[in-house]
């Protein structure tokens, strides 16, 4: 009926290439356009892959799908901690470690709100483990058990995705700029995501005109 698939897809991460191939699919048996929101490489192992990326994007194009992308310009992404456990196995010690080596590093997962203990806020993962006296992993998996238990707010801005990575998807003439973010909170993009597009993309590096930036953003 003229409409658009617009999907935050199952996995940025560990799944990632099912995924996409999965939106992929939906737009070539509805015969509708797709977008994917908000369109990262969020592991270690994905990194430096932005050109296979926009290859398989661009032969789902080529195919007949119209397939589309939302980007924001950060390295860091915002959400729970849980998020990071697809499985949902919260007290799993290997997963936890598989976590802080590839998806995040304790320095890479900084605290935006931990309504437990607020002086948690704006500490990273490896921080507060010194401060308990324990270990990354340890620590990481107890602020999940204890914010779960008390139902207590909490999210973390972590690093996830490369510079390089991104500068690519913003090559790709079908990524528009997006923020996938609140005006308030410890993550910029919400406010940021547009003017750092225009210092960075177009004034800095000239990934694109400022003609089309606008194009992007509209």
């Amino acid at each position: 009926r003229g409409g658009r698939y617009i999907s935050h897809i199952r996995s940025e991460d560990r799944e990632f290439w099912p995924a996409l191939h999965e939106i992929l699919a939906i737009g070539r048996e509805a015969k509708m356009p797709v977008q994917v929101s908000h369109l990262k490489l969020a592991m270690r192992s994905l990194w430096g892959q932005g050109d296979r990326l926009i290859a398989t994007l661009d032969s789902a194009r080529r195919a007949g799908t119209d397939v589309t992308a939302d980007v924001y310009p950060y390295t860091m992404w915002q959400c729970t901690l849980t998020v990071l456990y697809p499985r949902r196995n919260f007290t799993d010690r290997a997963e936890t470690e598989f976590i802080l080596r590839e998806v995040a590093a304790p320095e890479d997962l900084v605290i935006g709100q931990y309504a437990l203990r607020p002086s948690y806020e704006g500490k990273h993962v490896g921080e507060i483990a010194v401060l308990r006296g324990s270990d990354p992993a340890t620590t990481l998996m107890a602020l999940i058990a204890e914010s779960r238990a008390a139902d207590a707010g909490e999210s973390v801005v972590a690093r996830g995705m490369d510079e390089r990575d991104i500068e690519r998807l913003y090559r790709w003439p079908f990524a528009s700029v997006s923020s996938d973010g609140a005006l308030r909170g410890a993550h910029p993009r919400g406010f940021g995501s547009f003017p750092r597009v225009l210092g960075v993309y177009v004034r800095d590096r000239h990934v694109m005109s400022l003609e089309e930036a606008v194009r992007r953003m509209t």
